[in-house]
């Protein structure tokens, strides 16, 4: 008993130090995205700008993001070049009627894909290699550009001269699983990552990004190899991010619900599959980085739960520790725009995350890699 009755005092101190911690990240978060915001001035200057999109059975997506893109209001848009991987649906028939309407709209047939790389990274490659903009902005198919959106870019990216900017976009949730589950992967950023860090701390460990939106200077880009020097990785963006800081590139994570909109999913099986696919790659394949995760969230979702149930501290306290994770997510939801009262749901949509984590170690160790439209990647080499 005396045992447990340490390890209780241990694990409730290292509760209110992740809490603690966690309030300062998500407050210094805000502080970051205001200070970056008032630092902007008008450019005079718009250089040109290269949008790559690389697609497969985007029949469902295709047309509403090339209409956001064809409308942007930003003369340096110098071309719109779609990436075709041998699609069976209807994408490569609405890329060519915008072709035909806009002379900057070109698609580029896929004729497979090399041994070694996955679909999108090839895809990204290839377009990169076709693209003559300097500046390179790499979306998803599922994603719209709001109005100006390339004027806010390209301010952000002159300003600052980033060398690779992404945001945390504006989110579209139909059902009520997207609602609870799907606003965890860019409010979780924002409560446990370190923006400020990431901007200006040189260790590449304090980095991040989102795959819908990379907006690259294409000089950096090159410089750091590109797509090519990640031909296999699923997580493609975390490592992009990654190697462009250890370049000593400048990477810059920020609020961009005012820039662009994405539908990550549509329902729950997609959630599942999406999240499965990717959660363990963000972590390097590493069990030893995803038992660590597991043990700090195992903690901070369940852990002031034991206390409420068990009363070994006082009831105030325990309720204050039980509502720490739904009141920041409740800010973060707030300050991005979506949903406030999905906040409820906040240990829920964190353990979910966890299970998904927990379901993409097993497929990478006992089902040897991962499915993703139609194509096996096996990752069991990388499990370390």
């Amino acid at each position: 008993m005396e045992i447990l009755g340490q390890l209780d005092r241990w694990l409730y101190i290292i509760l209110l130090l992740l809490t603690g911690t966690i309030w300062l990240i998500f407050l210094d978060n805000l502080r970051f995205l205001r200070k970056i915001k008032e630092s902007l001035t008008e450019i005079d200057d718009l250089p040109e700008v290269s949008v790559l999109i690389p697609a497969r059975n985007e029949s469902r997506n295709i047309k509403q993001c090339l209409q956001s893109v064809v409308s942007q209001d930003y003369p340096s848009l110098r071309e719109v070049l779609v990436y075709d991987d041998q699609s069976t649906d209807e994408t490569s028939t609405i890329v060519e009627e915008f072709a035909s309407k806009y002379k900057f709209v070109k698609l580029i047939r896929g004729k497979g894909v090399p041994q070694g790389w996955t679909g999108k990274n090839y895809a990204c490659h290839t377009l990169a290699k076709n693209a003559e903009g300097e500046y390179l902005l790499f979306i998803d198919a599922d994603l719209r550009l709001k109005k100006d959106a390339l004027r806010k870019a390209i301010k952000i990216a002159r300003n600052l001269n980033t060398d690779l900017l992404s945001i945390l976009p504006d989110l579209t949730l139909g059902s009520f699983s997207e609602q609870v589950f799907v606003p965890i992967m860019t409010t979780a950023m924002l409560m446990f990552l370190p923006l400020r860090l990431v901007w200006e701390s040189t260790i590449p460990l304090f980095t991040g990004a989102l795959g819908p939106f990379m907006f690259f200077k294409k000089s950096s880009y090159s410089k750091i190899g590109g797509h090519a020097i990640i031909p296999d990785e699923i997580v493609e963006d975390l490592r992009l991010a990654y190697l462009t800081k250890k370049k000593n590139f400048k990477v810059l994570l920020i609020d961009g619900t005012d820039i662009a909109k994405v539908r990550f999913y549509h329902g729950f099986r997609e959630i599942w599959h999406g999240l499965s696919k990717s959660a363990f790659g963000a972590f390097r394949y590493s069990l030893k980085h995803a038992f660590f995760v597991s043990v700090i969230g195992i903690i901070l979702i369940l852990y002031p739960w034991y206390l409420l149930v068990s009363r070994q501290v006082p009831l105030m306290h325990a309720i204050a520790l039980v509502l720490t994770l739904p009141s920041i997510r409740f800010f973060a939801d707030r300050k991005l725009h979506y949903p406030e009262h999905i906040f409820v749901f906040a240990h829920i949509s964190l353990l979910f995350g966890l299970v998904s984590l927990w379901n993409s170690i097993r497929l990478a160790v006992f089902s040897h890699g991962v499915s993703w439209k139609g194509r096996f990647y096996p990752v069991e080499h990388r499990v370390s």
